[in-house]
């Protein structure tokens, strides 16, 4: 789905979530598909950038939705939530063929049931402080209001190394396992800082009286220079080895994310911003933006899903050619995921027809009885 705001209809940021999604399909298959470290480490940006990602697409959600805390916790966590508590019953299953509820709310309260499972409890915490944090950006208004949003990014900043190294929350991996996320929530920050300012990125290029050559042209540019910016940050990221995050005690700024990972999300937030606003511009390329937003749009089930093909389905299988091997890995670890958000989508929407043939038939019963 587009995201559409008063900023417009933005379906580069879908298209984000696909190159995310991606970055965690080649990082999850490193000694599977392939043994080259320093291409897993290209992939280590990926769940930074679904951080960033979330924070400007929960800045929107709320400016498009004003509501008070609770109703705005429940509103942005409900998708995930159903979709996490049906996963983990799909994964027990699997595992232990069979089903246990005992057991089932074990896994559900403590987030491990697969490793990835422990980003939907770092997405729910970030979720209850994500009012309070549009309140903060969205009205640091005024001559000054770069410099206080400055101020309140060094808070964040200083508030998160500290819940980064002194925090533990169920023991849970990684970001999940501290509060707020650690370091993630000066991601969430920034993503929103980044959606409150993107009007300002729109007017340099979508002027009205801006010919389509010249924003092309500095779409071109832009793409080009931020792929430059994400390659000779790759290079420096192999060579340091994230020493400089372990130098500011960052743990192995990987998870949660120190200062390497952090900048290369951001460039490859650009490369995408700047490609696939580019491709949007041409008719011959237009539908290309199009198919791989659509994959954006179900980055939530590939995340939550694919590990369950990959270790109880596709290593069973023997292969002869590595090319073989990875396009089939890939196919269904994508495919199978998004043929079970079409079945969620379904059943929920019909559930939804359901309810609402039972309120209208209620409401007729109400007015015959009056």
């Amino acid at each position: 789905m587009e995201h559409t705001s008063r900023y417009g209809r933005i379906t580069w940021i879908n298209c984000a979530k696909c190159v995310a999604i991606l970055a965690v399909l080649v990082d999850h298959t490193y000694q599977r598909l392939y043994d080259n470290q320093d291409i897993s480490k290209l992939s280590y940006f990926s769940v930074s950038m679904f951080i960033l990602l979330a924070g400007m697409t929960t800045y929107m959600s709320i400016e498009n939705h004003p509501m008070g805390w609770m109703k705005n916790f429940f509103r942005l966590s409900k998708k995930i939530l159903s979709a996490y508590c049906l996963s983990v019953v799909v994964f027990y299953i699997v595992i232990y063929h069979s089903f246990d509820l005992e057991n089932y709310i074990r896994f559900l309260f403590s987030f491990n049931i697969t490793l990835p499972h422990y980003f939907v409890f770092r997405y729910l915490q970030l979720m209850i402080v994500s009012k309070g944090l549009w309140c903060i950006v969205k009205y640091c208004r005024g001559r000054w209001a770069i410099l206080f949003e400055c101020i309140i990014f060094i808070i964040i900043a200083a508030v998160s190394l500290l819940t980064t190294k002194y925090t533990n929350v169920l023991n849970i991996y990684g970001g999940g396992g501290k509060l707020f996320g650690g370091t993630y929530l000066i991601l969430f920050y920034i993503g929103m800082f980044i959606m409150k300012h993107y009007s300002l990125l729109r007017k340099v290029f979508y002027k009205q009286e801006q010919a389509l050559s010249a924003r092309r042209k500095k779409l071109w540019i832009l793409s080009g220079i931020s792929l430059i910016l994400v390659a000779a940050w790759w290079r420096y990221e192999c060579i340091d080895n994230f020493c400089i995050d372990s130098k500011l005690l960052l743990g192995d700024g990987i998870n949660p994310p120190g200062i390497i990972l952090t900048i290369m999300a951001l460039f490859v937030l650009i490369v995408s911003y700047g490609m696939f606003t580019l491709l949007e511009q041409y008719k011959w390329t237009k539908n290309i933006s199009v198919f791989v937003s659509w994959l954006g749009g179900y980055s939530m089930y590939i995340f939550l899903y694919h590990r369950l093909f990959e270790d109880y389905f596709l290593n069973q299988i023997l292969f002869n050619n590595i090319w073989a091997k990875r396009f089939v890995y890939f196919s269904v670890m994508i495919g199978c995921p998004i043929l079970i958000g079409f079945v969620v989508k379904i059943i929920r929407n019909w559930c939804k027809k359901v309810a609402a043939y039972g309120n209208s038939q209620i409401l007729l019963r109400n007015q015959n009885i009056t």
